[in-house]
């Protein structure tokens, strides 16, 4: 049975802190990162992960804005 996702970003973060953790990232079509994903070295599929999503200002490499949230972790990313 998977875990409860937890309540709120900063949950996650604080529980993160000085633990082994692994992570997962996507890039769209210019190559620029999209997504990181960060969790527990031990979470498996469909428990609790942070999310930062990045958002550019158009083309360009600048990054426009971050926003964190919570996500599912997903097996494929533990290859």
């Amino acid at each position: 049975m998977a875990k409860q996702l937890e309540s709120n970003p900063s949950q996650l973060v604080s529980s993160h802190f000085k633990e082994a953790i692994k992570s997962y990232s996507t890039f769209d079509g210019s190559l620029r990162l999209e997504n990181i994903y960060v969790a527990h070295v031990d979470t498996e599929a469909g428990e609790a992960c942070m999310r930062t999503q990045y958002t550019y200002d158009g083309t360009s490499t600048r990054v426009e804005k971050t926003k964190e949230s919570l996500a599912a972790w997903d097996a494929a990313w533990d290859i």
